[in-house]
């Protein structure tokens, strides 16, 4: 029992490493502890190390009975699906009697709608105005004042923002106790959004400050790079970006070149500049030459200008196809991948490799219903495409020919049928 209390004092105060030793330490005790289990998979939620849905689901059927009336309500509320059912339950238990002040109840409802509301049209204000309520029932609730602080930077409240600053750093951890550290981290963004003539020293004061050896400095670049994406700076992202991939090449790290590249190319997508966009998706999979990375430069290319979105343009758009048609016919690729670049290919309106696929299965359909006109019809755009090549599927050119030969005889023109026949010449 003490490991626990040691674990929630810790969790209120956001110091993750600290609670998750604590939580750890309390199943290593009891491993039935349904509760020290489900604050652990809190703690890792903080920390957005891996999702943990899963592992609540599994925590709730275990032994939610165990809990206390208002964990058991939270816990139900947290394994709802995303949308209104889960903000049904938080509503249930932050509109009766006895549970309505309670901070914590009320910080993870307004997370929720902070990061998800706006996929169900609630406006990012709501959960502003929940953070702002959590922070009045507790001013020493840690998660909620950095929530709120990095929000006020985010919409652009400077004043709101540099009043919660010294807040945050008197009730916030130390840096050893915290990772990261989020008064410097969040001093740091009033700097890119409201002084931006001070922000470029600020960063190297930070790095300087919270790190002495190289891996460090690679560590934190990449973690600043990643958290600036909720402060909506894109030059600061690019900024960032740039820094990383020079100070992990200087450091040997290929991968996390690639996340530099990544960084700028997204900020560089919302700064509208499309052409560089698309030559820093390409830099990181020459840095990180994986299929995913692959994929997503193409799926840059293809997916905004199938949607119609302005600086998209046509030619960089049937390149990213081509590509993409690559990845779909790599059968030693993951499926989900796959399944990807089919999908992008057909919100685009490119038929290629998935269009043959599709149109072979459709033909087949009709020949099965005695419609083997409409198979032909079907399948004859495929006669220009040679798939001999194609050493990881075979049969794609053999099914091709010998279905029409068939189709052909069975509408009376033995003379096509034998034409198709002789593909194998």
């Amino acid at each position: 029992m003490r490991a626990l209390l040691h674990g929630e004092k810790a969790l209120l105060r956001g110091a993750w490493p600290v609670a998750e030793l604590h939580y750890r330490d309390a199943l290593s005790i009891d491993s039935t502890f349904t509760l020290a289990r489900w604050r652990l998979a809190e703690v890792h939620r903080w920390l957005a190390h891996d999702p943990i849905d899963e592992d609540l689901v599994r925590i709730f059927h275990m032994d939610a009975a165990s809990l206390s009336p208002l964990d058991s309500l939270l816990l139900y509320a947290r394994v709802q699906p995303p949308g209104p059912a889960k903000y049904a339950a938080y509503e249930d238990i932050l509109s009766g009697t006895t549970y309505r002040r309670d901070a914590y109840a009320t910080l993870l409802y307004a997370d929720e709608l902070y990061h998800r509301g706006g996929l169900w049209g609630v406006p990012l204000d709501s959960a502003i105005a929940l953070f702002d309520l959590a922070v009045r029932r507790d001013s020493a609730l840690v998660p909620a004042v950095e929530h709120l602080t990095q929000a006020m930077i985010r919409t652009g409240d400077r004043e709101a923002a540099e009043r919660l600053l010294p807040q945050l750093a008197a009730i916030h951890p130390s840096p050893a106790e915290s990772d990261p550290y989020y008064p410097a981290m969040w001093s740091q963004g009033v700097l890119e959004r409201f002084h931006p003539e001070q922000a470029k020293q600020g960063r190297e004061d930070l790095l300087r400050a919270m790190c002495d050896t190289p891996e460090c400095r690679v560590r934190l670049l990449t973690l600043i790079t990643r958290w600036v994406r909720y402060l909506d700076l894109p030059a600061t992202q690019h900024a960032l970006g740039v820094e990383l991939a020079a100070t992990a090449e200087a450091a040997g790290d290929p991968s996390l070149v690639a996340a530099g590249s990544l960084a700028r190319g997204t900020a560089l997508v919302t700064l509208g500049q499309i052409g560089e966009a698309n030559v820093a998706f390409d830099e990181a999979a020459q840095h990180r030459p994986s299929v995913a990375t692959r994929l997503q430069a193409a799926e840059w290319r293809v997916v905004p200008f199938a949607l119609g979105l302005e600086g998209f343009e046509a030619e960089p758009a049937r390149q990213g196809a081509l590509r993409l048609e690559a990845v779909f016919e790599d059968e030693r690729a993951d499926p989900a991948l796959r399944a990807r670049a089919a999908w992008a290919l057909r919100l685009a309106g490119y038929e290629g490799a998935y269009g043959r696929m599709r149109r072979m299965l459709a033909a087949v359909r009709d020949a099965s219903g005695n419609d083997y006109e409409a198979a032909l019809r079907t399948t004859a755009p495929d006669l220009v495409y040679d798939s001999a090549g194609l050493a990881d599927r075979p049969f794609t050119r053999s099914a091709l020919y010998l279905e029409r030969g068939a189709w052909y005889r069975e509408i009376g023109m033995p003379d096509s049928a034998v034409a198709s026949w002789l593909w194998h010449e």
